[in-house]
């Protein structure tokens, strides 16, 4: 591990993949909603938007599909499929994540969550598992005016922390969650969930198996 010359003082959390478990979930609600307007795809199709907002998804798959709906259409039935799952199953935790947070909060750090989730799922989730407090910041991807792979969502979160690049981290699941924080020149760590497809996590500083894993790496 290279020196930092920089102190750690916040943490940003993407939420799908790295907070809740997510990522298959919303795969096999995207599937079902397309199978409504007649569209079958694979879930590597579907992991292709893993780390992307709802509406640049639901632009993409209407233009590749040609499909002869309005985005909100589509949008809708996203929402009504994942809300199907939720009901039923309620929100799967990232083993560790929730600790972990409990544990950099208790240290000091500021956290903030950057997601491409938008404003009421991400307040789901933390209000679900308890853990508004621990946020100094959320920032939705429907907040700023590029997505992921963009570096958009954390550059406003660094500026709500009232931090500077340098003294942050990004804990990301995604392949655009990582190339968003590196073109933010923000340290990144990347998380290997399985259940979050094929990503490619190259670009991320270092690499992690599990949550737990994280706290050495930011107690440099």
């Amino acid at each position: 591990m290279t020196e930092r010359l920089a102190q750690i003082e916040a943490i940003i959390f993407d939420m799908d993949g790295v907070i809740i478990d997510s990522e298959y979930d919303h795969a096999v609600a995207d599937i079902n909603a397309l199978k409504r307007f007649g569209v079958t795809v694979d879930m590597d199709y579907i992991y292709r938007f893993v780390g992307t907002t709802i509406t640049h998804m639901t632009d993409t798959i209407i233009r590749e599909n040609q499909m002869s709906i309005q985005p909100k259409e589509l949008i809708d039935a996203f929402q009504e499929e994942k809300e199907k799952i939720t009901l039923s199953s309620g929100y799967r935790p990232v083993e560790g994540t929730v600790e972990l947070i409990h544990r950099l909060k208790k240290r000091g750090h500021k956290l903030a969550i950057a997601s491409s989730s938008t404003p009421v799922e991400i307040q789901n989730v933390i209000d679900y598992f308890q853990i508004t407090d621990c946020f100094d910041t959320i920032v939705s991807g429907s907040y700023v005016k590029h997505p992921k792979p963009a570096p958009d969502i954390f550059l406003h979160a660094v500026r709500l922390l009232e931090e500077t690049t340098d003294n942050c981290f990004v804990i990301e699941d995604s392949t655009v969650g990582v190339a968003a924080a590196r073109t933010a020149g923000i340290e990144t760590i990347g998380f290997v969930n399985p259940n979050s497809g094929n990503q490619n996590l190259e670009q991320a500083n270092h690499i992690v198996l599990h949550m737990k894993d994280c706290l050495p790496i930011l107690s440099c």
